[in-house]
């Protein structure tokens, strides 16, 4: 690092300020406000050395030492050390620049309230937030974050405004979390898997326990109670479906739940125990966000991630039509799954005493479709920074396409899949993929309106529905399941591009 800071001092203009080693670096970063503390942890995640336990020697938990010692050193360290980035300097400096700090106070000052959904502010949620806390709301340039660690700060800190050059007392709020759905699980408490696996539906969950896994299937109960699906047997799981949608877990509720759930102990090496009540449901743990005063009152704590759910489900659907190896939803299992519901006799196997015979479904495209569909994709051209080169993930004499990342699903399932399958596959088919990725690329829209959100709540059970009466039940996981809540979601927290992991990934 030394030999770097040199070489820029040579090649830099006279008069440019380089340090004169890293250890100088370190100290202008520091002095920046760009610096960090060192935390001591056990080594078993249990606990961090840090207030009631700085200065303790040993875990009080799992009773393992803090300390171990390093030879070449001659001297004992931690045994693990939690890098930490204080986050009230971080805050107070985006009110340092004048143009920062304007834009700091857009969504109450210049942000127009005719209906339409632009920005967070606009949503139910941050309204309904301001309405239950007009304290916090009356200073505008309060802080809403979407996921921080800061239980004091609701109470306040002295920090400057370049803007008015002025002094105010500001305060930080988390109004939600954004995060992919493993580490939904992870921060709300709520396990992500299992048979109550949506966060959504909670306790309500509809889930079917089939030969190849868990599918979630209840999308009828969605629809309007005069639907004919619900009525139909024949063409579902010989049932008449009469459910309602499942009512939001409010955190009164979510906090009566948790308390049949017991005490949780974590830490590494040894296995979590909790004293687990019929009442405790799919919760593992007590968020640690229910000690914020104003969390239980929240209408959307945490955000489904649509980036990632558009990517699963466009995943499903590419590996199902093109049949790929491996990643299929169209397997021996799936077909014995018909068997055991009673729909699609046409699809069952057939056993003619050497091998188990699959027939030919709807949704796969055979091999010269599939060549028809990879040729389509190596010769194809987009405008530049529409996506990247979508033809280097296709192998046209494998027929097989591999390496999409999640930008590319985005633009696939929305705007080249259904060109590239239109006329290769049936009917019933094409209109539902080409209903789901329009479905899709209207939830993302930048501007969106109440009126807009009811139509595609009322869309999305219809496409879900139409897609179970095509493709095997394995294509239904978890993640085709939770695109029917977005709608609901977006008029909460505003339009998906401020719900999504696109920027924090980015």
């Amino acid at each position: 690092m030394d030999a770097l800071l040199s070489f820029f001092k040579e090649v830099l203009l006279e008069g440019s300020f380089v340090p004169n080693s890293f250890y100088e670096a370190k100290k202008v970063l520091c002095d920046l406000g760009l610096g960090y503390t060192k935390i001591d942890a056990c080594r078993n995640d249990c606990i961090l050395y840090w207030r009631d336990y700085a200065d303790v020697q040993a875990c009080p938990k799992c009773g393992k030492s803090r300390w171990k010692f390093e030879e070449h050193r001659g001297t004992k360290v931690a045994h693990k050390i939690l890098r930490h980035f204080p986050i009230k300097p971080r805050l107070q400096r985006l009110y340092m620049a004048r143009e920062t700090t304007k834009k700091m106070r857009w969504h109450k000052e210049e942000n127009i309230d005719d209906g339409v959904l632009r920005h967070p502010s606009d949503s139910i949620a941050w309204k309904s937030f301001d309405a239950r806390h007009p304290t916090f709301s009356a200073e505008l340039r309060n802080v809403r974050l979407g996921l921080a660690k800061l239980k004091e700060l609701w109470d306040g800190i002295e920090t400057y405004d370049a803007h008015s050059k002025s002094n105010f007392l500001m305060r930080v709020a988390i109004i939600w979390t954004i995060n992919d759905f493993p580490a939904y699980g992870n921060l709300s408490g709520w396990s992500t898997k299992g048979k109550s696996a949506c966060p959504c539906c909670h306790k309500d969950t509809q889930s079917t326990f089939l030969h190849s896994k868990l599918c979630y299937m209840g999308h009828r109960r969605f629809l309007p109670m005069d639907h004919p699906c619900r009525r139909s047997r024949a063409l579902f799981d010989g049932k008449v479906e009469m459910g309602v949608v499942p009512n939001p877990l409010i955190g009164d509720e979510a906090l009566v739940q948790l308390q049949a759930l017991g005490n949780v102990t974590f830490g590494k090496g040894q296995k979590r125990k909790r004293d687990v009540h019929n009442n405790a449901y799919n919760w593992k743990k007590k968020s640690i966000f229910f000690q914020l005063p104003y969390w239980k009152s929240l209408m959307l704590r945490h955000n489904l991630d649509v980036m990632h759910i558009e990517r699963n489900v466009s995943d499903n659907i590419l590996s199902t039509v093109m049949n790929m190896v491996g990643k299929t939803k169209d397997t021996l299992k799936s077909r014995y799954d018909l068997m055991d519901l009673g729909i699609r006799q046409r699809l069952h196997p057939i056993d003619d005493g050497n091998n188990i015979l699959l027939p030919a479904a709807c949704y796969a495209l055979s091999a010269e479709e599939k060549l028809k569909v990879c040729s389509f994709l190596a010769n194809l051209k987009v405008p530049d920074a529409f996506s990247s080169n979508i033809s280097r993930c296709v192998n046209v004499q494998e027929k097989n396409i591999h390496g999409l990342k999640c930008h590319d699903h985005h633009v696939w399932l929305q705007d080249i899949f259904p060109v590239a399958i239109r006329g290769l596959l049936p009917k019933e088919v094409c209109d539902s993929i080409i209903a789901l990725g329009k479905f899709f690329k209207n939830i993302y829209s930048k501007c969106l309106t109440i009126e807009d959100l009811d139509i595609l709540e009322a869309e999305i059970p219809v496409i879900l529905t139409k897609l179970q009466l095509v493709f095997p039940p394995d294509f239904f996981d978890v993640m085709v399941h939770l695109p029917i809540h977005l709608p609901s979601e977006a008029k909460l927290g505003g339009p998906a591009q401020y719900q999504n992991m696109y920027p924090i990934e980015r």
